[in-house]
């Protein structure tokens, strides 16, 4: 067999393991929805190769622009307080200090310090 074959050959059976790969992530991902059991979306990235860390949290674009305009408007004395505020009215499933302390974060990386 010349070494063009066997490329073609290996080539065929990765893409047959890759299917085989997507397909069972996404039927551990249906069942992780029937079931509402994490575990199974966990397996499914670990065999996509995507559980590199935390979740990302979501978009705090609005609430950083909130944040800048407690400050602006006098409302808010310091980003601490800012983010203290802004954290209260978010509807979040994560404690308040860390929801504070990711504001407070993503602030002075965006805005500087005030």
């Amino acid at each position: 067999m010349t070494d063009g074959r066997r490329l073609a050959r290996l080539r065929l059976d990765l893409d047959r393991h890759d299917s085989a790969r997507a397909a069972a992530a996404q039927f551990l991902d249906q069942l992780a929805a029937a079931t509402n059991d994490a575990r199974y979306s966990r397996a499914a990235g670990h065999i996509r190769g995507s559980n590199g860390g935390r979740q990302p949290c979501g978009d705090d674009e609005t609430a950083l622009h909130e944040m800048r305009w407690l400050l602006e408007s006098g409302k808010a004395r310091s980003i601490r307080d800012a983010a203290r505020k802004t954290a209260a009215t978010m509807n979040s499933i994560t404690a308040l200090e860390s929801v504070e302390d990711r504001l407070r974060r993503k602030y002075r990386k965006k805005f500087g310090s005030v």
